[in-house]
């Protein structure tokens, strides 16, 4: 059987370039077979699965706070829509997160390589600069000999067994 698109707010089918209704086909069906054009397998297809699915659904209410009926009417508006299509697509994505992880790795690799590359250059650039910094730190710095502390450092700063030290700090 050909896939067809549902609309079940409108309780219709998209068929030969248009949304129809069960009537609309039947009278497509009627005209043909009167005009003694007998191909109506593709009508008939349409009609019977417009037909199954609107048998299959189940209606549900639901009650919402002021605040999220604002916000799903501007997305109905922003998208034409309808509410009952929005919260439907909503709940299949809830209960089929991997549907959703699954749609994002098959999405074409040439989409994703300029992401990555652009996210690679900025991981890269980020850790030539912390680079650059550390060693103008280290540059600054002067180097104690081995077996000396650092000016600013005393011997309760240092482990114990380095550089003299105790391993006991000093409470600042």
């Amino acid at each position: 059987m050909e896939k067809f698109e549902v609309d079940l707010d409108t309780e219709s089918i998209w068929f030969d370039e248009a949304w129809r209704t069960r009537e609309d086909l039947a009278k497509d069906i009627k005209a043909k077979l009167e005009a003694g054009d007998y191909q109506i397998s593709q009508p008939s297809q349409a009609i019977e699965l417009l037909n199954q699915s609107l048998s299959q659904m189940q209606v549900l209410s639901l009650r919402i706070p002021g605040d999220m009926a604002e916000a799903l009417e501007a997305v109905r508006q922003e998208t034409g829509r309808t509410p009952g299509s929005i919260i439907r697509q909503l709940i299949e994505n809830w209960l089929n997160p991997e549907d959703e992880e699954a749609e994002a790795a098959d999405a074409p690799a040439e989409e994703a390589i300029p992401e990555a590359e652009a996210e690679n250059a900025d991981i890269q650039e980020a850790e030539a600069e912390e680079s650059a910094e550390a060693q103008e730190a280290a540059e600054e710095t002067p180097a104690a000999e081995e077996g000396e502390l650092p000016e600013d450092a005393s011997k309760e700063d240092a482990p114990a067994g380095l550089f003299g030290g105790t391993g006991k700090k000093k409470k600042r």
